[in-house]
């Protein structure tokens, strides 16, 4: 780990605020979605896109934290918008607890 990601780590799951994502924060911040929905029994297949992975949660209870997830994901990572760390971590919370 460089100190840039051990900066961005403790940002993660110490700072109340707002912090935008970078493109290393948001792969550290998709990958701790995959551990917390492998946890749950999930596993995206390396063929599936994460669009695909959400769609496979409508109709459930985490339909739409992982479908908002993913979009605001999709949006940093695809289509360079501004996503809030503190949306994210909101998010990851809520599918953590559902």
């Amino acid at each position: 780990l460089t100190l840039d990601d051990l900066r961005f780590l403790w940002a993660w799951r110490f700072r109340p605020g707002e912090m935008t994502l970078g493109p290393r924060e948001a792969a550290f911040t998709y990958q701790r979605f995959m551990r917390i929905m492998a946890k749950k029994g999930y596993r995206k297949p390396p063929s599936q896109t994460p669009r695909e992975f959400a769609q496979g949660f409508e109709r459930t209870v985490l339909s739409w934290p992982v479908g908002e997830f993913t979009r605001l994901y999709n949006a940093f990572r695809y289509g360079r918008a501004t996503v809030s760390l503190l949306d994210l971590r909101r998010l990851l919370e809520r599918i953590k607890n559902a």
